[in-house]
């Protein structure tokens, strides 16, 4: 399903913005592990991710419907709390970090136009 967030910028009731991907956070976590990116590898040869059995060809092998976002978001939430306990979104920020930085200028620049409007507080200096 693909919005059309211009209909919301016309509307100034409205506040979006999007992730810096154009999957689920869920599948963009997987895609991360499975790019064969020189940050993906260094993650996936840990000694906890080895001792754990999470390899890269063990994420190629994941049996669920990979078009069923619920079975991606099971999947990350199975794996979430080792994910924080290796450190993953280190490596996934190394391996994105233009993306993130974008992301983050956007996302502070519509917090901003809400605190303007009085609909949350400023950010500290």
């Amino acid at each position: 399903m693909t919005t059309d967030f211009n209909k919301f910028s016309t509307n100034p009731a409205y506040t979006l913005i999007a992730l810096p991907s154009s999957t689920s956070p869920e599948k963009e976590i997987y895609n991360f592990l499975t790019s064969r990116s020189d940050s993906s590898q260094s993650y996936l040869n840990q000694d906890a991710c080895f001792n754990h059995g999470l390899s890269l060809q063990q994420l190629e092998n994941i049996s669920f419907d990979k078009n069923d976002r619920e079975a991606w978001k099971a999947w990350f939430n199975d794996n979430k709390v080792f994910f924080d306990s290796t450190n993953l979104f280190y490596y996934y920020k190394e391996n994105n970090k233009e993306k993130l930085e974008k992301f983050i200028e956007q996302l502070t620049e519509c917090y901003k136009k809400l605190a303007a409007k009085g609909h949350a507080p400023n950010l500290p200096n």
